[in-house]
């Protein structure tokens, strides 16, 4: 079953979104890579909420799902803006996992969050 932050080995299997440019993925340094149909990538479920763009949510099982943000993103499509075109679909192979096979999740090396300091330090004066 696929959670949010679940990485998954996943297939291109149509192109979508920028149909015209060529649909691109974010690599790990930044850089924008070309993506093609028939390209394997590794992806991360996650829900999306972008009005402007697509709102989308984790699927509940690893069938054909979207790729909806650049940076590697698999969710299930619910809305679309009527200016953007549709995204590209992806089908999952799995799910990665250790060698104990526990699903691998992104939110196992996630920072410890840290709480705003109560007196804040004064402002620069020039």
């Amino acid at each position: 079953m696929a959670t949010a932050g679940a990485a998954s080995p996943s297939h291109v299997a149509t192109s979508g979104l920028n149909d015209a440019d060529s649909v691109r993925i974010e690599l790990p340094a930044g850089r924008r890579s070309f993506l093609y149909v028939g390209d394997d990538i590794i992806v991360a479920y996650g829900n999306r909420d972008a009005p402007d763009q697509f709102e989308a949510e984790v699927p509940s099982d690893l069938n054909e799902c979207h790729l909806v943000a650049a940076g590697g993103i698999a969710s299930r499509l619910r809305n679309k803006h009527s200016g953007v075109k549709c995204p590209t679909r992806i089908k999952p192979l799995g799910l990665l996992a250790d060698a104990e096979l526990r699903p691998l999740n992104l939110g196992d090396w996630k920072l410890q969050s840290r709480s705003i300091p109560k007196q804040l330090p004064r402002p620069c004066r020039s």
